[in-house]
């Protein structure tokens, strides 16, 4: 009997250690766990190797530098949970974000279905880049169980640096900016070299994102130095033309930094030493005092600047240059781009009580379409007539007084739609090219941002949850919603986003191919 329990016992012990998952690669053994997920009734198994590094810890030396790979690992990797998020202050009044002050932080997670693939050569792969103005977020926030499982591909979720840390350009080699870009595409091409040995195939790669996401895989998609990486783009609700995002530098918004953390500004010799030398812990503190101060634009506003490598010249200069290397390189490209129903929603946040917000046509002509237009129109001086035009446009003449909502459309169109459309017809230029336009209309019941009643699509980001299954990590956007379960046609809308993500993934190449092939012979 003793000898019999023993055995038992053993088998157990056995039969867990081999049901979790290992992968050998060139890097050594990896070691996940396995996971279970319901959607729409129906149970996936998959696998996940989390908390992964591609790149050496970017700090001492490597701080505001260009990624090193990370390299062999010492032994097996035990890949069962998530790395650390990169150093960032959580927003509390939009409720965005996880605090942390760890620059070990370069990880990323594979998601693997446990199906037969659709393909002898292996799964196609999606590399998802977060958003979060490139301050906040991380790729544990969207878990790619649901859609690996559902659309039969690999999902990757990564970590790329934010804020100062990943976007700091003074114009010289100590700190030559856009290390987050170069954080991402060291993350895609670790995913290239090593994807087979998880059952990927590396010839049907497909980069996504949102939001600062979205305008990452717009800009990936523009660096012909990318080419052979991925196949195909997914832009949600972010392109590299967005108003405000690429500068020359961000020296000014540097300065401000060093003084706010009493170091000496005399010099950029002095502030780049004392940006490269403080604690990260002392950097959050003075940044999560009030991190989006409007009396100081800028603060923690390090975006992606005119490197002179990664991105040579402004984006939107290079949108209308159709004979480019860039252009002609994004042409190449399978691209699904689009935005969300009111995408300019999200900036009623910016007001105390947006639920009863006041915005009159008088200041809608005076104060926000003035304030906005030199984005588009930087150096030139905008004659009032325009203004009264574009008020003229925008007015709703079956509620005349309804300025909130022309404010709110005025937004959506100035910071996300033209942008998506101007993508979108570079890109359709070219018969060869394959690209695609969509609106996301659809108000889920939970949305991402605390929206008042009036706002009735769906708002920035919104389409998240839908993308990925629901598998969305609700706590940091500030929820407690462990238990949600979205309505049944939410699931079902869903369902039907995850199938066309996937297959483009897993048949945007072939059809660029066909297309190809098509055109040679009849011309």
């Amino acid at each position: 009997m003793l000898i019999r329990c023993f055995v038992v016992i053993f088998a157990a012990c056995l039969a867990s250690v081999l049901c979790q998952p290992s992968v050998k690669t060139a890097l050594g053994t990896i070691q996940g766990i396995e996971q279970n997920v319901m959607f729409l009734g129906k149970s996936y198994n998959g696998n996940a190797y989390l908390g992964i590094p591609y790149a050496k810890p970017p700090i001492g030396r490597l701080r505001f530098q260009k990624p090193e790979p990370y390299g062999p690992f010492d032994g097996t990797l035990e890949a069962k949970s998530f790395g650390s998020s990169c150093p960032q202050s959580r927003m509390e009044h939009i409720s965005f974000g996880v605090y942390s002050d760890n620059e070990d932080c370069l990880f990323l997670d594979i998601y693997v279905p446990r199906s037969q693939p659709d393909s002898h050569s292996g799964y196609a792969v999606m590399i998802w880049i977060h958003g979060g103005g490139f301050m906040l977020g991380s790729g544990s926030m969207t878990k790619g169980n649901v859609l690996a499982a559902y659309g039969n591909v690999i999902v990757v979720t990564l970590n790329y640096r934010l804020g100062m840390f990943g976007f700091l350009d003074i114009d010289d080699e100590r700190a030559s900016g856009n290390m987050g870009l170069f954080d991402q595409q060291l993350a895609i091409k670790w995913v290239k070299d090593h994807i087979g040995s998880f059952g990927g195939d590396s010839s049907r790669m497909t980069i996504f994102g949102e939001s600062a996401g979205g305008m990452s895989v717009h800009m990936h998609a523009l660096f012909p130095e990318n080419r052979g990486l991925f196949q195909n783009v997914i832009s949600q609700s972010g392109t590299a033309t967005l108003p405000f995002l690429v500068g020359e530098n961000n020296v000014d918004v540097a300065t401000s930094l060093a003084k706010r953390l009493q170091c000496s500004s005399e010099s950029m010799d002095d502030i780049i030493e004392c940006l490269q030398m403080v604690g990260t812990a002392r950097f959050m503190e003075v940044c999560g005092e009030n991190p989006l101060d409007m009396n100081e634009p800028g603060l923690v506003n390090f975006n992606p600047t005119i490197d002179g490598q990664f991105i040579k010249r402004d984006p939107r200069i290079v949108l209308q240059d159709i004979d480019s290397e860039e252009i002609e390189f994004m042409q190449e490209l399978n691209i699904i781009n689009g935005v969300n129903g009111l995408e300019g929603a999200s900036f009623t946040l910016m007001f105390e009580d947006s639920e009863n917000v006041q915005i009159t046509n008088e200041n809608m002509t005076s104060t926000y379409i003035s304030s906005m237009l030199p984005a588009v129109f930087p150096g030139q001086k905008i004659p009032d007539a325009v203004k009264a035009l574009i008020d003229l446009e925008y007015t709703n003449w079956q509620n005349p007084n309804d300025a909130r909502m022309k404010y709110v459309i005025y937004n959506s169109d100035m910071f996300f739609n033209v942008p998506a459309w101007e993508l979108h017809v570079a890109q359709a230029n070219n018969i060869r090219a394959n690209s695609w336009l969509y609106n996301f209309v659809p108000r889920p019941e939970l949305q991402l941002a605390p929206l008042p009643s009036w706002i009735e699509q769906a708002n920035h980001g919104d389409e998240i949850q839908f993308v990925f299954g629901y598998d969305f990590d609700y706590t940091q956007i500030g929820r407690n919603m462990t238990d949600f379960v979205a309505p049944q046609w939410e699931q079902e809308v869903s369902g039907r986003v995850m199938r066309f993500w996937s297959n483009l993934a897993k048949f945007g190449y072939a059809i660029n191919v066909f297309l190809s092939t098509l055109v040679k012979m009849f011309t």
